[in-house]
C-alpha cells in the first residue's frame, strides 16, 4: 500500500482534512525482505525493523495531542497568545481560524472551523498557567469544534485565569 505524497496534518489540501498518519498513512506495516537480496542488519534497513516502525508512529499519533493553544485574559477579553505542534498551527493562523471568547467569569469558549484540526482522538485537557494557587481547570466538548474551559481559584470561585489548552 502506497503512502500519501503530502503531510496529514497538512491544514491546506482541498479535500484531505488534516489528520493524524496512520499505519496506513505510513504506507503500511506489511514489508517482507526479499528473499533473494535479504538485507544485512543492522547495516540495512530490513522490513520488520520498518514495519515496526510504521506500527510505533501509528500508535503515537493516535494518542498525540494535535495542538496546545496558550490562552492569555484580558479584563473582558479571551485571546490565543501561542501555540505548539504542527508547522502550520502558527499563533497568526490560530488567530484567525480560532474564536476565543470570555462566556462569563471563568468561562471561556473555543471553536473553530470544520477541518481545521484533525478530528478528536481523546479527551482534551487544560492547565492553569498562573503561579497563584487555583482548581484544576475543566472541558468540556458541548458541540463539534467547539470546547469550553472552565477555571476557579483555590477556594473554588469562578475566576479568569490563563491557561494552556491541549486539543487531542
Amino acid at each position: 500500500m502506497p503512502a500519501p505524497d503530502y503531510f496529514t496534518w497538512d491544514f491546506v489540501l482541498p479535500g484531505q482534512p488534516a489528520r493524524a498518519a496512520s499505519v496506513d498513512d505510513l504506507g503500511g506495516a506489511q514489508l517482507q525482505d526479499d528473499a533473494a537480496y535479504p538485507p544485512v542488519p543492522p547495516e540495512m534497513p530490513y522490513a520488520n525493523q520498518l514495519n515496526q516502525w510504521a506500527l510505533q508512529l501509528g500508535g503515537v499519533n493516535r494518542v498525540i495531542e494535535a495542538l496546545d493553544l496558550e490562552i492569555a485574559i484580558a479584563p473582558s477579553l479571551a485571546i490565543v497568545r501561542a501555540t505548539g505542534m504542527a508547522d502550520q498551527l502558527t499563533t497568526s493562523y490560530c488567530q484567525a481560524n480560532f474564536t476565543v471568547s470570555l462566556f462569563s467569569t471563568g468561562v471561556v469558549t473555543i471553536a473553530w472551523p470544520a477541518g481545521v484540526l484533525p478530528p478528536p482522538r481523546a479527551r482534551s485537557r487544560a492547565w492553569i498557567t498562573d503561579p497563584n494557587p487555583y482548581a484544576a481547570p475543566v472541558v468540556e466538548s458541548l458541540a463539534p469544534n467547539t470546547l469550553t474551559v472552565y477555571t476557579w481559584d483555590a477556594a473554588g470561585t469562578p475566576t479568569n485565569a490563563p491557561f494552556v489548552l491541549s486539543i487531542y
